[in-house]
């Protein structure tokens, strides 16, 4: 009996001993399921947490895609815009171009119309010169009026200075034969002093003469070496140009109230 007894309390400990090593067996797959359930949640919320940060990073992408779209549509349209200013531009340029070479064209055109004209004008001259002389027979025209000149003046001068020496030996006569009738009686009678003084007034004035006439020869041969004028100048002739270069000289000599002459000008 006894050892029954031992027996069944040897069986309820090696019952309570299975029963203590079932329930640690059970808490150790307790705590592995828990360990593997906190895995499995782990791993879930890591994975959703990727998933959700890809359909972020997708949707930024796309957002990013269509703010680039809508970036370049936009430039689109300012290059449109401005390829059709451009355009514009480009046109009003040909126009202008199109009227610039209208009005070079026209202008071209009366630039030809004034060079026939002129070409026109200068073959109808040239035909109005045909029957007129040429530059030769004009210089020989003036080189003979020249010579005819010069014949003219010679001729004048000879003449002048024949009558000159002809006018200055009758005073010196004149002079000679007064002095021998009034110098013996009173050579400072008045008549006497007045006639002497009329007498080298005229003496006076032929040297003026032969002073103009020199100078009228010195001016004739200048004259005749200077260049032909033009056509249509006024010539004046051998004739009238002794009469207006001639100057006057409002000087001669007189007798002074001692007899002695006075040539100082006036």
């Amino acid at each position: 009996m006894l050892e029954d007894c031992q027996q069944c309390e040897n069986q309820e400990k090696d019952r309570m001993r299975q029963l203590e090593e079932e329930v640690v067996r059970a808490r150790e797959v307790q705590e592995a399921e828990r360990n593997e359930r906190v895995r499995v949640e782990t791993e879930r919320r890591a994975q959703g947490q990727g998933e959700a940060t890809q359909r972020d990073n997708d949707l930024r992408a796309q957002l990013e895609e269509i703010t680039n779209l809508l970036h370049e549509e936009a430039e689109c349209e300012q290059l449109k815009a401005l390829n059709d200013e451009r355009y514009a531009e480009k046109q009003e340029r040909r126009g202008k171009k199109d009227s610039d070479v209208d009005a070079l064209k026209e202008m071209v055109q009366q630039l030809i119309a004034q060079n026939d004209a002129i070409r026109n004008e200068a073959a109808e001259h040239r035909a109005s010169l045909e029957g007129k002389p040429g530059i030769d027979g004009v210089l020989e025209a003036l080189d003979q009026r020249k010579q005819e000149h010069s014949a003219l003046l010679s001729s004048i001068a000879d003449g002048w200075r024949s009558d000159s020496v002809k006018q200055h030996e009758d005073i010196l006569q004149a002079v000679t034969s007064t002095a021998n009738q009034q110098i013996p009686f009173n050579v400072q009678n008045k008549a006497l002093s007045d006639e002497v003084k009329i007498l080298f007034a005229e003496i006076g004035n032929l040297r003026e003469k032969k002073l103009n006439f020199r100078w009228v020869l010195r001016s004739a041969t200048f004259s005749t070496k200077t260049p032909v004028r033009s056509r249509g100048t006024n010539h004046l002739t051998a004739k009238e140009e002794r009469r207006g270069s001639i100057p006057r000289m409002g000087h001669a000599p007189t007798l002074s109230a001692t007899g002695t002459i006075d040539a100082s000008p006036g």
